[in-house]
C-alpha cells in the first residue's frame, strides 16, 4: 500500500506579493517610491516640538557612517527631556508619516530604519515606535528600540523589523517618539536629528481566516 502525505498550509489574512521601501532623505520632506495600493504617502513632518526649529534644515553634523547616509539637510527637532509622553502639544517630540490605502486595502508595515543623532545630554536616550491604529496607546513590544547612547560625534543606523498593521480602508499614521535625555533644554535649540527614513510596506486585503486566491500577478482577496 503506498500512503501519500500532503503539507497544506494555509494562510489567513492576505496581502501583496511585493514589498516596497518608502523613503525620505529629508532634502525634502515629500517621499520617493511608491506602494501598489497605497494610494497616498504624506509629506515627512515634525510634532510636540519644544519650541520652533527649521525642521528641514542643513544641521550640523551632517548625517555620516551608516550604510546609505545622504549627508546634506536633515531633520532638526527640539525633543524634551523625561519619561515618554504621548500626550499633545506638550508631549516628547515625534516624526510623522501618513500612509493611506487604496479601498478594501489595509497598509501593513514590515521594517523601519532611520539615520539618528542625539545631542548629550539633553538629547533623546530612547525612540518608539507608535501607530494610530489604535490611537497611539501602546507601543508594540518588537517595535520598542532600546535604550541610544547619546553621541556628539557619530550618527546612528537604527532599525526595527516592525510588524504594524492598520484598519481596512483607513489611513495609517506612524510616529517616532523621542524620549529620555537630562538636564535643561533650550526652546527651539536642536537636540535631536533624523534622516533617511525608510519604511518596507504593503497592501493587505482579504479577511483573516479565509482561504487566498489570485486576483492579479501580486495580489490576493478571499476565496
Amino acid at each position: 500500500m503506498i500512503r501519500i502525505f500532503l503539507l497544506i498550509t494555509f494562510i489567513t489574512g492576505t496581502s501583496s506579493l511585493l514589498q516596497a521601501q518608502l523613503t525620505w532623505n529629508f532634502t525634502a520632506a515629500t517621499v520617493a517610491g511608491s506602494v501598489t495600493n497605497i494610494t497616498t504617502v504624506s509629506n515627512v513632518t515634525q510634532g510636540n516640538n519644544n519650541g520652533t526649529t527649521t525642521f528641514l534644515a542643513a544641521g550640523l553634523p551632517a548625517s555620516s557612517v551608516y550604510t546609505g547616509f545622504s549627508a546634506g539637510f536633515n531633520g532638526s527637532c527640539c525633543a524634551r527631556t523625561g519619561v515618554l509622553s504621548t500626550v499633545a502639544t506638550t508631549g516628547s517630540a515625534y516624526i510623522q508619516v501618513v500612509l493611506t490605502p487604496a479601498a478594501g486595502y489595509a497598509v501593513n508595515i514590515s521594517a523601519i530604519r532611520w539615520g539618528n543623532f542625539s545631542i548629550p545630554a539633553t538629547g533623546p536616550t530612547t525612540l518608539s515606535i507608535y501607530a494610530s491604529n489604535d490611537n497611539f496607546t501602546t507601543a508594540t513590544p518588537v517595535v520598542t528600540l532600546p535604550t541610544v547612547t547619546p553621541n556628539a560625534t557619530a550618527w546612528t543606523l537604527l532599525s526595527s523589523t516592525a510588524a504594524v498593521t492598520g484598519l481596512t480602508g483607513t489611513a495609517l499614521t506612524i510616529r517616532i517618539y523621542a524620549s529620555g535625555g537630562t538636564g535643561s533644554v533650550t526652546a527651539g535649540v536642536a537636540n535631536w536629528r533624523v534622516d533617511d527614513l525608510v519604511i518596507t510596506a504593503t497592501a493587505q486585503t482579504g479577511t483573516v481566516g479565509q482561504i487566498p486566491k489570485y486576483t492579479g500577478a501580486t495580489t490576493f482577496t478571499n476565496s
